[in-house]
């Protein structure tokens, strides 16, 4: 920033030669603190991985040990037709976790849906008896759980089994094809077999809507009847598809304690948190998310977590259903086409509040600072994210875009009452680490006592906002005379920036 003389006024003016920001965006997985790091010793933290999973690839590997294969490890991926196995997208995320440390669970072996009509008849359509149906389901156990044994931690075995019988208005087993041609069974043999072809992985029953008191007590009951027959069966998954209306957090602290006090571990395999209750229909969020819902949205996911993290002794897992908003399969559900918002990076990759509330639940609403020792300045790749932004200024901001062009021997100039300010929006979240201002200059005309001295701004501060209306302060210089200012401080994120200037000179008896 210069000083100098307004030669038409015959006043010193304010003058910026040069503003830099130097920042990092926050979508840059290695710059803010991990997910696992921060449940390291509670439970692992996961992802679902869908055929796109590798172009989030460095938020998977910052925040996630544990991985679930969204589609590639079911039935109609994996056999589409008889004795025909496609294992392509399976193994290479098998290699993919392994290469990043991260424990695979495998989904699903038997469910009633996404599962290929042959599977139920033989090759003149005729429905299979019991016993070629349990035949079928044996060898295709044995093939999938043997291939990758030792390498797969754990399995899906039997998914969503249990439902409300209109009828008979209870719950009980799902009238499937499984449980039409074999019968009430299906469910412990396709556990015998799994426990059969690795012995070591830990297998599970898995379920949505598993809060619910009456489903609840259902699926508590059936696996509760599966260990007094001394079925191989490990664990119950929650899964997790929530809302920011529901389920209440004492729904899920009852079912937790209820189903682990059968002896079984429990784990949270798909979770999302929808920004629309079930009964909404809108698409009101098509452009974006408002920030009431984003905050509303953050502080159920920290209410969530701080009951998981009551269960750490139990939970073994908790895994997001996915990892960025675009990427989701609420884009499509229940509402075809409708844009949901349920995870906790958004479309560009970008941590939303949800991310910062899951990251420390007791503290959802925090400060900003990023209080890390691996995401110090110097290990930052900086970039001038100033350049070219909507900028907007105490006086003459025409004048003010000079300031942030990027060039030097380009200015700001005012001539008015202190204090003088300079607020740039960056157009999403960056992690701001560091900034620079180029404030050098002679008065052509000397101030009595001064002939010859540099003229620099004396006391000024470093502002961020979230919003452009709330400020805080995150550098601030006093008494300066030097020519240049080039500082760092402890990685912030931010939308806004503001320099705030309240001295302008570092020469007594000058105010502007």
């Amino acid at each position: 920033m210069l000083l100098r003389r307004s030669k038409s006024l015959g006043r010193l003016g304010l003058i910026f030669g040069l503003l830099v920001l130097l920042c990092s965006a926050v979508a840059g997985a290695e710059q803010v603190p991990a997910l696992k790091d921060a449940y390291a010793g509670q439970f692992l933290i996961g992802f679902a991985a869908r055929a796109a999973y590798q172009g989030d690839d460095a938020i998977n590997q910052r925040h996630f040990n544990a991985v679930t294969a969204e589609n590639a490890m079911k039935w109609e991926s994996l056999q589409p037709s008889p004795g025909r196995f496609n294992f392509g997208a399976a193994d290479s995320l098998v290699l993919y976790a392994e290469k990043h440390d991260m424990e695979v669970t495998g989904h699903t072996l038997v469910w009633h849906s996404q599962t290929p009509d042959w599977v139920f008849y033989d090759e003149n359509r005729n429905e299979l008896s019991r016993e070629a149906l349990i035949e079928r389901m044996r060898e295709h156990i044995h093939t999938v759980v043997g291939r990758y044994k030792g390498r797969v931690a754990s399995w899906d075995v039997v998914n969503e089994a249990v439902e409300f019988d209109a009828a008979t208005q209870k719950w009980g087993l799902r009238d499937s094809k499984w449980r039409q041609i074999i019968g009430d069974d299906y469910i412990e043999l396709a556990f015998r077999f799994a426990h059969e072809a690795d012995p070591g992985a830990s297998l599970l029953y898995n379920d949505y809507s598993a809060t619910d008191p009456g489903k609840r007590d259902a699926i508590y009951q059936l696996v509760e009847d599966l260990l007094a027959k001394g079925v191989p069966i490990h664990g119950i998954g929650m899964q997790g598809h929530w809302d920011i209306t529901y389920p209440s957090t004492t729904a899920v602290r009852s079912a937790i304690e209820k189903y682990s006090s059968l002896g079984v571990g429990v784990s949270i395999t798909e979770m999302d948190v929808s920004v629309f209750g079930w009964n909404d229909r809108t698409n009101r969020y098509a452009s974006g998310l408002p920030e009431s819902i984003a905050a509303q949205q953050a502080q159920t996911y920290a209410s969530y977590f701080k009951v998981f993290q009551e269960f750490s002794d139990v939970i073994d897992r908790v895994t997001f259903w996915g990892v960025c908003d675009n990427h989701s399969w609420k884009n499509n559900y229940p509402v075809q086409g409708r844009r949901d918002h349920p995870l906790l990076f958004d479309a560009e990759g970008n941590p939303k509040p949800a991310f910062w509330a899951v990251l420390d639940p007791h503290n959802p609403d925090g400060p900003p600072t990023v209080e890390l020792e691996s995401v110090a300045p110097e290990n930052i790749a900086a970039e001038n994210v100033l350049k070219d932004r909507s900028l907007s200024a105490s006086h003459e901001n025409e004048r003010a875009m000079r300031a942030v062009d990027g060039a030097d021997l380009t200015s700001w100039s005012v001539n008015a009452e202190p204090p003088y300010w300079l607020a740039v929006d960056l157009g999403g979240q960056y992690l701001i680490h560091r900034w620079i201002v180029k404030h050098e200059g002679v008065s052509p005309m000397a101030l009595p006592g001064a002939a010859g001295e540099r003229f620099n701004t004396a006391d000024y501060l470093l502002q961020v906002s979230q919003d452009g209306e709330k400020w805080d302060d995150v550098d601030q210089v006093q008494g300066n005379t030097e020519s240049m200012t080039d500082r760092s401080f402890q990685p912030t994120r931010a939308r806004y920036v503001r320099l705030f200037i309240t001295e302008p000179n570092s020469v007594d008896g000058n105010n502007r």
